[in-house]
């Protein structure tokens, strides 16, 4: 997934800074983060794609949640008015780069 200009002017205004950018955009990719909508802080929670991620939060919102992940493994964003959040998890592009640095 490539992060749009509109996404690179989010992330700018968020304070993230531009080198920041290529790792973001990489842990964007399916294969690495996966996402969790969870409907109060009782459920166990369901697994839903990027795409339903991105609807549910807004893509401000979930670009929020993905720049977090993407340097601390995993993330949580609040969907606005309701209980219901989505937890991000990252912990997939972590354990490739560091199988990376053994090789």
């Amino acid at each position: 997934m490539t992060l749009t200009e509109q996404d690179q002017v989010d992330l700018r205004e968020m304070g993230v800074p531009a080198e920041d950018f290529p790792q973001i955009q990489e842990v964007a990719l399916t294969k690495y983060t996966s996402y969790l909508l969870y409907e109060n802080s009782k459920d166990r929670g369901k697994l839903v794609s990027r795409d339903e991620a991105i609807r549910l939060l807004g893509r401000r919102e979930w670009l929020s949640g993905l720049s977090r992940s993407a340097f601390h493994f995993t993330a949580v964003r609040s969907i606005e008015g309701s209980e219901s959040f989505i937890y991000f998890n990252s912990r997939k592009y972590f354990a490739d780069w560091l199988m990376k640095d053994e090789t």
